[in-house]
C-alpha cells in the first residue's frame, strides 16, 4: 500500500500569502467603510470642532481618542472614535497641521541647556527650560521686566499642567481604582497653575485624585485665595476628585504643635501625607532675612528680631512653605516654632522613591537661585520648571563650587 506523500511546502507557503494579503485587503476595506461613514457623518465638515479635536491631540498626546469622545459628547452627541481618527487623519492631509524641525538648532538651545541640567544635577529626571530673552534688553523698565516674569511664569505653568495631566492619565491607566494623592504648595506660582489648570476641560477621575495642602493653612501669612486649602481644594474641583484639609495652624509653638500631632484628628492626615504620589511646589529666596509678612519665629517681637539676626537665621538660604534650610538643603528648624505640614524630611523621601515626583516651578527672578541650589543640593526635587537664565546661573554655581 502506497504511503501518502506529504503537500510540497510551497503550497504553505501559497496558503500563508494568500491569507496575509486577504488580511490587508480586509482592513483596507475597512477603513474605507470608516471613512465613508465618518464622510456621511455632518461632524466631519465641522472646521471648529476639528480644530478643537487636533487641540486635545496634539496638546494633550496621552488622550486616545476613546477618551476624548466623553468629553465633547455633551456638544456633539454623534461623535465618536472612528469619526475623531478620520477626521484628524483628514487634517493631517489637508494641511492643517505641520510639522517644522529647527535644524541647525540657534545658539543658546534650550534642549542643550535642558540635558545640561540634568547632567549637573543627576537627582533631576526632568528638567524644562523655558526662553526669558526678552529680560535681556537694557531698555525694558522695572514694569516691563516684571511682566516678562510674568509671562515666563505663565509658559512654566503651561508646562506643569501638561505634566500633571499625563502623570494622573498614567496612574488611572497602569493601577485601576488606586487613589492619587497630590500635594500642593501655596502663593502665586501655584495659583497660576490653577488659573491654567482651570482654563481647559481636564479628565474627571472622580474619587481616585485626592488632594491636600503640604503645610497647614490655619494662620498662614498669604492673602485669600493663594492659601494651601483653597488651591488644593481647586485643584480637586480641576479633576473631580476631593480634597483634605488641613486645618491646624501654621506654624504653632513647640507646645501646641506636640498636641496638634498627638490629637486624633491628625492621624489619618499623617496617613495621606505618606500616600502622596505627586507634590507640586515652589521655592522661595529669603531676600531680607526677615520675610517681614508676620512674627514666624516668636510671639515676642524683641525674641522675633533676636532670632532674625542671628547666625542660624544668616545660614537661611531659601524656604519650601515654611520649613528653612541652607544651601546644602538641611533643614534649618525654628527653635520656637515647629510648621504643620509634609515636611522636608518626608518631601525627600517622596523625592527618593520611584514612580514619585516632587516638582518644583521657579523661574524668572534671578533672587531665587541660592533656595532653588539648595533645594536641588538637598534632592527636594525630581521635576524642575524654569527659564534659562535662573538654568545657566544654576548650572555656573554648582561647577564653581565643585571647581572650588
Amino acid at each position: 500500500m502506497a504511503k501518502n506523500k506529504p503537500k510540497p511546502a510551497s503550497n504553505v507557503v501559497d496558503i500563508r500569502q494568500s491569507a496575509a494579503r486577504a488580511q490587508e485587503e480586509m482592513e483596507y476595506m475597512a477603513e474605507i467603510e470608516a471613512a465613508n461613514i465618518a464622510w456621511r457623518n455632518p461632524l466631519t465638515h465641522d472646521r471648529d470642532l476639528t480644530y478643537k479635536l487636533l487641540k486635545l491631540t496634539f496638546e494633550y498626546p496621552h488622550l486616545a481618542a476613546r477618551e476624548i469622545v466623553p468629553l465633547l459628547k455633551s456638544e456633539h452627541p454623534k461623535l465618536d472614535h472612528q469619526t475623531i481618527t478620520w477626521m484628524i487623519k483628514n487634517a493631517i492631509r489637508n494641511g492643517l497641521v505641520t510639522t517644522h524641525i529647527n535644524y541647525p538648532y540657534p545658539q543658546g538651545d534650550l534642549l542643550t541647556l535642558e540635558l545640561e541640567l540634568l547632567q549637573t544635577f543627576p537627582e533631576l529626571e526632568v528638567a524644562k527650560v523655558e526662553s526669558m530673552s526678552e529680560l535681556t534688553t537694557t531698555k525694558l523698565g522695572p514694569k516691563s521686566r516684571l511682566s516678562a516674569r510674568r509671562d515666563v511664569l505663565l509658559r512654566l505653568v503651561r508646562l506643569a499642567a501638561g505634566i500633571i495631566d499625563r502623570f494622573l492619565a498614567a496612574r488611572a491607566r497602569d493601577h485601576g481604582d488606586e487613589s492619587t494623592v497630590v500635594g500642593i504648595g501655596w502663593g502665586r506660582t501655584m495659583f497660576y497653575l490653577l488659573r491654567c489648570l482651570e482654563s481647559e476641560r481636564r479628565p474627571q477621575y472622580g474619587p481616585r485624585v485626592e488632594c491636600m495642602p503640604i503645610l497647614a493653612t490655619g494662620n498662614t501669612p498669604q492673602r485669600q485665595g493663594l492659601d494651601g486649602h483653597n488651591l488644593a481644594t481647586r485643584l480637586a474641583e480641576v479633576y473631580g476628585g476631593q480634597a483634605w484639609p488641613l486645618q491646624w495652624p501654621a506654624l504653632p509653638n513647640n507646645v501646641d504643635a506636640r498636641g496638634i500631632r498627638n490629637s486624633e484628628f491628625f492621624t489619618p492626615m499623617k496617613a495621606k501625607m505618606k500616600d502622596i504620589r505627586l507634590v507640586i511646589n515652589s521655592v522661595s529666596e529669603v531676600v531680607d532675612k526677615g520675610d517681614a509678612e508676620g512674627p514666624w519665629l516668636s510671639d515676642d517681637p524683641l525674641v522675633n528680631e533676636a532670632l532674625r539676626r542671628s547666625d542660624r537665621w544668616e545660614h537661611i538660604r531659601g524656604r519650601i512653605g515654611l520649613w528653612f534650610y541652607d544651601e546644602n538643603g538641611f533643614e534649618i528648624p525654628l527653635k520656637y516654632r515647629q510648621a504643620m505640614g509634609i515636611g522636608l524630611q518626608r518631601l525627600k523621601r517622596i523625592a527618593s522613591e520611584p514612580d514619585r515626583i516632587c516638582m518644583t516651578i521657579a523661574g524668572g527672578d534671578p533672587a531665587r537661585v541660592p533656595a532653588i541650589l539648595g533645594a536641588l543640593r538637598g534632592r527636594m526635587i525630581t521635576h524642575l520648571l524654569t527659564d534659562e537664565h535662573t538654568a545657566r546661573a544654576l548650572i555656573a554655581a554648582e561647577k564653581a563650587r565643585r571647581g572650588a
